[in-house]
């Protein structure tokens, strides 16, 4: 006959209550989470690192990439969840064409202040309600691209960065003094270009 093995098991309550020292090399299984520890015969219970699926736990050991994940993980689509949730998330890059069957949700950025950079990044879509005479640079990498409105009821001075405008005879153009003046701007190579889409008027 052959022989049969089985772990030394309990509730993670129970195991917490009585709060054993495993002998070294020995397992603990928590029946109602799934994870485990293992003993050093030394170390009580509750100040072991958990082991199994979830990866280790708590305060002792070194802590995993995913960090604590409660409850138990029943398949790798679980896992993998939770790896996503804990992940930095990286700009997606696309080589070939791309098709979406719904909207694009661009990020708005309200700007403040006079000295002010100019970056994509803080979101596609900018505003700007100047409150005086106000510098702008170029924080644009080539390839992107960004529209900036701006509303100068204020009548305030604009300093561009370095630009090549496109559309209105290669002068920046002239702010208008109620609502939003619109532009789109973008970088190739080492090139800012502007282009005035709307005065307000």
């Amino acid at each position: 006959m052959a022989d049969r093995i089985q772990l030394r098991r309990d509730t993670a309550a129970n195991w917490a209550s009585v709060n054993p020292v495993l002998a070294d090399g020995e397992i603990g299984l928590e029946q109602d989470s799934g994870q485990f520890k293992l003993g050093d015969g030394v170390t009580a219970y509750t100040a072991l690192p958990y082991g199994g699926l979830q990866g280790p736990q708590g305060d002792v050991g070194p802590a995993p990439a995913w960090g604590t994940i409660p409850g138990v993980l029943s398949d790798q689509t679980d896992l993998q969840a939770a790896l996503d949730a804990k992940a930095p998330k990286a700009s997606p890059a696309f080589t070939g064409n791309a098709s979406f069957a719904g909207a694009i949700g661009e990020g708005v950025n309200t700007l403040t202040g006079t000295t002010v950079t100019l970056d994509p990044s803080a979101g596609t879509l900018q505003q700007h309600v100047l409150t005086g005479p106000t510098t702008y640079a170029d924080g644009l990498s080539s390839g992107q691209s960004m529209t900036l409105m701006i509303d100068d009821g204020a009548g305030a001075l604009v300093t561009w960065p370095t630009l090549t405008w496109v559309n209105t005879g290669g002068s920046a153009p002239t702010l208008s003094l109620t609502g939003f003046t619109v532009f789109a701007l973008w970088k190739a190579g080492t090139t800012l270009f502007g282009a005035l889409i709307g005065d307000g008027s």
